[in-house]
């Protein structure tokens, strides 16, 4: 239900509103953001990760975790070395439990930083409180 695009600036807070474009805005991240996040990508080898993936469970692991509340993060990535998609669909919240594996530690420690500078911006700020609140 949010979303940003680094690319055109567009900030989706939620759209699942009465009004969604009342949730919409835009958001340019500093040089210092930016480069930060891209060197966080760098560090990453975000080649080696697949285009779907589950940075909580193993996919040998004979048990996985699970929860009734859930989220879908996408991220995609453009580098001078070409683009990257990588879809976590109904995976656990951040929080939750911590990745299963170094790399799906280091996949959402880049996520978590994503959206902490996006929510602590002015413009974040800015936008009206969630209209539907889920628990």
């Amino acid at each position: 239900m949010s979303s940003y695009d680094s690319k055109t600036g567009t900030l989706i807070k939620t759209t699942h509103a009465t009004n969604p474009e009342e949730y919409v805005t835009t958001l340019h991240l500093s040089d210092a953001e930016m480069s930060e996040i891209y060197n966080m990508i760098l560090n990453m080898d975000i080649a080696s990760y697949p285009s779907r993936y589950d940075p909580f469970n193993d996919p040998e692991a004979e048990l996985i975790w699970a929860s009734s509340s859930y989220q879908d993060i996408v991220l995609s990535v453009t580098t001078a070395y070409g683009n990257k998609i990588i879809e976590c669909k109904n995976v656990l919240l951040f929080g939750d439990k911590e990745g299963y594996n170094d790399q799906a530690k280091v996949f959402l420690a880049l996520c978590e930083r994503i959206c902490d500078i996006i929510v602590s911006s002015d413009e974040w700020e800015a936008l009206p409180d969630y209209e539907f609140l889920y628990e």
